[in-house]
């Protein structure tokens, strides 16, 4: 589903243009575009290492973050043409180590990215009076925040989460990862659950 800037910014009226983006800016949220590509290679191949060490729910949550990122390079990806920038092509590899280990490590990105990185990048846009660039990251650093609880919990209770049973629910526009879906719309963007991708 390819959802534009307008949709994912609630159709508000910004300033968005190359023009209002300096070489900083536009070189960091590049980086982060490239960031949010090697996550989805790289919870691809952790969901196959916890589906090889029997973690079938851990896998899910991996698989769920995969989706995840891609919903945010495609958002970041729009966002880089739209300040007049060429988008990073995707990698073609990611190794993984132990899903205990695996855990641990997105857990700490994922935590730095929703206490630093995004943090960073919203202030500079709102500097730069970027309402389409605050929406759009703000979504994202909501988005991670929340995908950082679940490997967390998952961290906490690794031997809890063997075998099967957990569904997860992607929002197509803000990239939430959700255990099940409690609400009738994404609680960051709104948009309808019936719109979720299911991942088991």
């Amino acid at each position: 589903m390819k959802i534009g800037l307008a949709a994912v910014a609630g159709g508000l009226s910004a300033r968005s243009h190359a023009a209002d983006a300096d070489p900083a800016f536009l070189a960091n949220l590049l980086r982060v575009q490239g960031q949010k590509m090697d996550e989805d290679l790289r919870f691809t191949a952790f969901a196959l290492k916890a589906d090889a060490e029997a973690y079938a729910q851990v896998a899910a949550l991996f698989r769920a973050s995969a989706v995840s990122a891609k919903v945010q390079v495609r958002s970041h990806a729009s966002l880089v043409k739209e300040l007049g920038g060429t988008p990073k092509a995707a990698g073609d590899k990611a190794d993984a180590a132990s899903t205990k280990d695996n855990l641990a490590f997105a857990l700490k990105e994922a935590t730095h990215e929703a206490e630093t990185l995004y943090p960073e990048l919203v202030k500079a846009a709102q500097d730069k009076g970027m309402g389409v660039a605050v929406r759009v990251l703000t979504y994202s650093k909501a988005a991670i925040t929340e995908q950082a609880k679940l490997y967390r919990t998952a961290l906490e209770h690794l031997e809890e989460w063997k075998g099967a049973g957990k569904v997860f629910y992607v929002c197509p526009v803000c990239g939430l990862a959700t255990l099940g879906m409690a609400t009738e719309v994404c609680p960051i963007c709104h948009t309808p659950k019936g719109m979720f991708t299911k991942v088991v």
